[in-house]
């Protein structure tokens, strides 16, 4: 799966490190505030469209990405990653992953994703248009919640607990397995204080 076009993401996980803390944001030279939270990355980006329809939110969106795990492809690029986004336009949140795996580990979109929260599972979400993930602007490997009620619980779960376990659907050597992708979850709620603060240009 090497069909993701965002080079603005890739440059983004090259400088996200295995362990961060809070810190202040700080002005990218590609035109960004950033701010690193703990594993989490927040990005605003400076120039703001609200008529924006660019693929990837770009110009009216601000985003939180972690990685999930250490394992990269061949490229570099993380296998699993999840992203909080806000809509500068309205504050409404959604929530969605890209999975860059090697072409030959397809996602299993026949059986549904599983989260859990602090060990306790809580959502099971199936792969589908209309209420669970679905692809994000036509993009094979990103994916978008698309469910808003479910969105909101799993985001208030994200800010209350300490981690999270995505169980990921996937097709090894044609068998049907799940990866469990663990995902620390301090530095949601600073995330989302960041993409608040910082959803107008300065």
């Amino acid at each position: 799966m090497k069909s993701i076009t965002t080079t603005v993401s890739a440059a983004l996980f090259g400088v996200l490190l295995a362990t961060t803390v809070h810190a202040k944001p700080f002005k990218h030279p590609f035109g960004e505030w950033r701010v690193y939270n703990d594993a989490w990355l927040s990005v605003c980006p400076d120039k703001f469209n609200p008529e924006s329809t660019a693929a990837f939110f770009y110009d009216a969106h601000c985003w939180a990405l972690v990685e999930g795990g250490k394992r990269r492809n061949e490229i570099g690029f993380p296998i699993h990653s999840f992203r909080i986004y806000r809509d500068r336009r309205d504050g409404t949140t959604s929530f969605g992953f890209t999975y860059v795996g090697d072409d030959s580990v397809p996602l299993d979109q026949s059986r549904p994703v599983t989260i859990s929260i602090d060990g306790k599972t809580i959502f099971t979400i199936p792969f589908d248009a209309a209420t669970g993930f679905a692809n994000h602007a036509n993009v094979t490997n990103q994916f978008l919640l698309k469910n808003s009620e479910t969105t909101a619980t799993l985001l208030q779960a994200m800010r209350d607990g300490a981690n999270m376990t995505v169980g990921m659907p996937l097709i090894k050597g044609g068998t049907p397995e799940v990866e469990n992708v663990r995902i620390s979850l301090f530095g949601v709620q600073a995330s989302e204080q960041f993409m608040k603060d910082y959803a107008l240009p300065r």
